[in-house]
């Protein structure tokens, strides 16, 4: 993924870095949302499901509005519930698109037989690969799951030197870049864990989408190929995003697209068997889904005031940053959430980021921890600094102010404290 922002920062060298990534995220979500409708086209002609379905995408949740607490709702608390982190991220945009288009692809290919769309799903895997590797997982059980089904329900026989052909392709190069993965200094990632998604917050995270997914498992129509695809991608992943292993969550990325066209297509079917029009249904699903959209938002406006750090930075952290960002000096040691702000900031490196994008997350905190806690002596503290390059000690916790002799204040404010070697 830091190849998309590396580039971007190449091209533009004194263009502001928080610039810069914003307008990447408008670029690519522009691109997700015309992808989005273009990639609707296999599943509906109808230009208003195809709307209605990228409004589902695009503003679509759970009930988290009707808790206070983010722990209950997985749409207010896991960024792939809802597509708000698809519109944030960049790289999560590109991905997206590519996962998407790969899956689609997939499908055309094997009911068309077109060899053009073979090529398609082929690059889309390939390009998607080195962003969200354990996507891999999903797409060979979403694609494999599929031919079985198909060929016990229906007998369809699929086109056997094409399959091998895709499948080589895909497994080689997926396995070339795990294999590069797993031999670089990013490999302690895959010992990342994440806690367990409960399965209410699931249920309750994808609201009423979750229960016509529910409701329409029971009225399949065997021959629709399509519906049946969709439905195998919503249910390996939601089963892949329950299991125990580090990545689980990152699975519900982008499951809001197989789940609004299944909602958009069975609201005829629900309509009949509500007895209600379809107008009152749709405006019923658009009031289900559209607050948990707002109620994101208005947690936004309100946090304004609150000096909350993980959604704005207060002022005197700003001016630390600013500080730093004068500093002719490289390599600064802070505790979360500072240290992901710092090189966005600073372009400066940390010590340690996010934890699922650093290598020996844990021993890395621990030994910050050990050091703004003073549980070094003298000499080891200053051999932790030199060996790891840290110059500059953001402090921004009372609590944990390193004391040590060889440490000076250079800049300093009511809430916040910068320090370099003597």
């Amino acid at each position: 993924m830091y190849t998309i922002y590396t580039i971007t920062g190449t091209i533009f060298p004194k263009a502001n870095n928080i610039t810069l990534y914003y307008s990447l995220a408008i670029i690519f979500s522009v691109l997700l949302i015309t992808c989005i409708y273009l990639l609707c086209g296999p599943f509906t002609n109808n230009s208003f499901q195809k709307i209605f379905i990228l409004f589902l995408i695009c503003f679509g949740g759970g009930l988290g509005f009707l808790f206070n607490s983010p722990q209950v709702s997985a749409d207010t608390s896991i960024p792939g519930v809802t597509s708000l982190s698809n519109f944030q991220k960049p790289h999560e945009a590109i991905s997206t698109i590519l996962y998407t288009s790969s899956l689609v692809f997939f499908l055309l290919a094997t009911k068309t037989k077109k060899n053009t769309y073979w090529i398609f799903s082929i690059l889309s895997f390939i390009f998607f690969v080195p962003i969200h590797p354990y996507k891999v997982l999903s797409f060979y059980l979403i694609t494999i799951i599929y031919l079985l089904a198909t060929n016990l329900i229906s007998n369809t026989k699929h086109q056997t030197t094409q399959l091998w052909i895709f499948f080589s392709i895909t497994l080689l190069a997926s396995t070339i870049y795990i294999l590069h993965f797993l031999s670089s200094g990013f490999s302690s990632l895959t010992s990342y864990t994440a806690s367990l998604i409960p399965i209410t917050s699931i249920i309750f995270g994808y609201g009423i989408s979750m229960v016509v997914f529910i409701f329409q498992l029971f009225h399949i129509n065997k021959n629709n190929f399509n519906t049946i695809f969709l439905n195998i991608w919503i249910i390996v992943s939601l089963l892949l995003s329950i299991l125990p292993f580090g990545f689980n969550r990152l699975y519900l990325n982008g499951l809001l697209f197989p789940m609004a066209i299944l909602l958009t297509q069975s609201l005829s079917k629900i309509s009949n068997y509500l007895k209600t029009s379809k107008v009152q249904l749709i405006f019923l699903v658009t009031l289900l889904c559209l607050p948990t959209s707002i109620h994101i938002f208005n947690k936004r406006l309100t946090e304004i005031n609150n000096n909350n750090t993980w959604y704005y930075l207060p002022t005197s952290i700003q001016s630390g940053l600013n500080f730093i960002n004068t500093s002719d000096k490289d390599g600064v040691l802070a505790l979360t959430p500072i240290n992901s702000f710092i090189p966005a900031q600073t372009g400066k490196h940390v010590y340690f980021g996010l934890k699922d994008l650093t290598p020996n997350y844990v021993d890395k905190i621990n030994q910050a921890q050990a050091f703004y806690t003073n549980n070094y002596s003298q000499d080891e503290a200053k051999k932790f600094l030199q060996d790891n390059n840290i110059n500059i000690i953001f402090v921004s916790d009372p609590n944990a102010k390193p004391d040590y002799s060889f440490l000076k204040t250079v800049y300093q404010n009511d809430n916040i404290q910068i320090l370099e070697l003597n």
